[in-house]
């Protein structure tokens, strides 16, 4: 939660992406992806393929910014518990521990879980949103429905756009947050009515 006196988010110092393998290379990594609009605002980027390095990543750099593009489904292997795939690999909730969230350096993400219907679950404590709160993230955005990675790509670059330019203001992530989903509603991307923050917004930057 923010504090008088440590009230501010370096979002930028250190961002973590990764993503499904169903997510197309065009929205991704190719030119006007979400890749490039992470590399020109952040201080460090790294992608990664799979959970493993996903982990590896946290415990090294300890990120500022998580960004997941996941595809959200249930594990085949223990029907009813959900789970999160990057690169092919499933994490299920039960194995999403603090070494997915923080390093060793103190720090509080913010995590942009933007995948299909991330915040939503069969059984309501088994909420990958709650998960990433639990082990210490400062706020998630999560989503209500599927969501299409030409859209993700474009709420991306609006909101790290946005964050960027506020940097050293008085403005906080929820003014950021709503303004970009504003803009994006005003020009027909009506699936931003389905991103929802949690935790204190109250951050400023």
């Amino acid at each position: 939660m923010p504090q008088p006196g440590a009230n501010h988010l370096d979002v930028f110092r250190s961002v973590l992406v990764g993503a499904s393998s169903k997510v197309r290379a065009q929205d991704l990594t190719d030119p006007g992806g979400i890749v490039d609009a992470v590399r020109r605002v952040a201080t460090s980027a790294r992608t990664v393929k799979d959970w493993d390095e996903w982990e590896s990543a946290v415990a090294a750099d300890s990120p500022s910014l998580l960004l997941l593009l996941p595809h959200s489904q249930e594990d085949p292997a223990h029907p009813g518990i959900s789970g999160l795939e990057i690169g092919g690999v499933l994490l299920t909730y039960p194995e999403l521990e603090s070494t997915y969230v923080t390093g060793s350096a103190p720090s509080t993400p913010v995590v942009l879980l933007l995948g299909c219907s991330t915040q939503l679950t069969d059984v309501p404590f088994l909420n990958f949103v709650e998960a990433f709160k639990r082990e210490q993230a400062a706020l998630v955005i999560g989503t209500l429905a599927t969501i299409r990675g030409r859209r993700a790509a474009a709420f991306v670059g609006e909101l790290l756009d946005g964050l960027k330019s506020a940097a050293g203001s008085q403005r906080t992530f929820g003014e950021v947050f709503l303004q970009t989903k504003r803009r994006l509603l005003a020009s027909g991307d009506g699936f931003v009515l389905s991103l929802t923050a949690y935790g204190d917004v109250g951050w400023r930057l």
